[in-house]
């Protein structure tokens, strides 16, 4: 939520929904690693869960960099809106959370009497996902309306830009945190 609501204001509501739906295909492979029993293996093996972490975190500090240094230009492209999209399944690939997430949440739900276990884990996940990029589409939408409303003036623009670089910094020291706990 904080990726999209950081990229809403960094690139407004465009750049918001495309961040969503990055994010949406990046739960669409979660889910799919669930389904087919590769999630355990995140799980079970806390030294990949580590590296992903670290490779998280470094993306986030580089959409830090990226987002101070790109201040106040809002234009989006056709290459920055595959950009946004891209960021947002990176971000979420990169985020062990979500394999642990699946793999502890999405099972209890499943009735081994009630057919196929990785059909029923396939919809669940894809229903988690939907009312997912629903609330991150929501919350970007507002996000960039903040944006389009406040940062009329450059200058404005620029803060905004600013406060989005420093969110995605905030993220990326709580991973770092996190890993040295």
């Amino acid at each position: 939520m904080a990726f999209v609501m950081a990229s809403g204001l960094a690139r407004g509501r465009r750049g918001a929904l495309l961040a969503a739906t990055g994010i949406s295909a990046g739960v669409t492979v979660w889910v799919l690693v669930t389904a087919f029993g590769l999630g355990v293996l995140v799980t079970r093996l806390p030294q990949l869960s580590d590296a992903l972490r670290v490779a998280g975190a470094c993306y986030l500090a580089y959409l830090a960099w990226d987002t101070w240094r790109s201040a106040g230009q809002h234009e989006l492209s056709g290459a920055t809106s595959s950009r946004m999209f891209w960021r947002g399944t990176i971000t979420n690939l990169a985020n062990p959370k979500m394999a642990l997430f699946f793999t502890a949440f999405l099972p209890q739900f499943v009735d081994t009497k009630s057919g196929s276990v990785i059909w029923q884990l396939v919809l669940l996940g894809l229903i988690m996902q939907a009312i997912g990029l629903l609330i991150d589409s929501i919350i970007g939408m507002a996000a960039g309306s903040a944006r389009e409303l406040l940062g009329r003036r450059p200058q404005i623009r620029t803060h905004l830009d600013h406060a989005a670089g420093i969110v995605f910094g905030l993220l990326a020291l709580t991973v770092v945190v996190e890993l040295a706990a």
